[in-house]
């Protein structure tokens, strides 16, 4: 428990992620229910995994409606399952990859080892109004092709959350197919 707790420190979740839990949560939907039901079973029972996809989810819905406080719930059950789980959120990416101008390492480079589910928050910014210059979109679509070759390849799982429509997410990523 000692080192499952240290990884979850790790992880750097705000403060506002305490006390989250799944037994506290407020499903939108039954579907919804089922679909998160669906990662945890697998994040859960990986020696029952098939040769598959890894799943994954995109919960769009308008701020406030809890997205960010699932993404707190299943950080948790990730790491008390013994998964290596990342989370960030699509700004804090963008800034550390702006830092990385001053000499420091490429922060996409290796950013994806070692993490079996990424938990991927305010994809395309908070309320995805993120500054859309072409350098943001070229770096998104390089992070989007990061994301989509592990996840291909069945080593990651992936929950990215937005406050865009399905429509807006393709525009914004201008229709990149990963």
């Amino acid at each position: 428990p000692r080192r499952r707790m240290a990884k979850l420190t790790k992880l750097q979740l705000p403060s506002d992620s305490y006390g989250m839990h799944f037994k506290a949560y407020e499903w939108d939907s039954p579907h919804q229910q089922q679909r998160v039901q669906g990662l945890l079973d697998w994040i859960k029972k990986p020696n029952e995994r098939q040769i598959q996809a890894s799943p994954s989810l995109y919960l769009r819905g308008d701020p406030g409606n809890g997205k960010t406080s699932l993404l707190y719930c299943l950080a948790k059950d990730a790491i008390f399952s013994g998964q290596r789980v990342m989370y960030i959120s699509h700004n804090q990416l963008i800034d550390q990859i702006k830092r990385s101008f001053n000499g420091e390492k490429d922060p996409l480079k290796h950013w994806l080892d070692k993490t079996d589910l990424l938990l991927f928050d305010e994809f395309c910014g908070v309320g995805g109004g993120a500054n859309q210059t072409q350098w943001f979109k070229s770096t998104t679509a390089d992070i989007v092709q990061k994301i989509y070759e592990r996840w291909k390849s069945g080593q990651l799982s992936v929950v990215l959350t937005s406050n865009l429509t399905n429509q807006q997410l393709k525009t914004a990523i201008d229709y990149n197919k990963a």
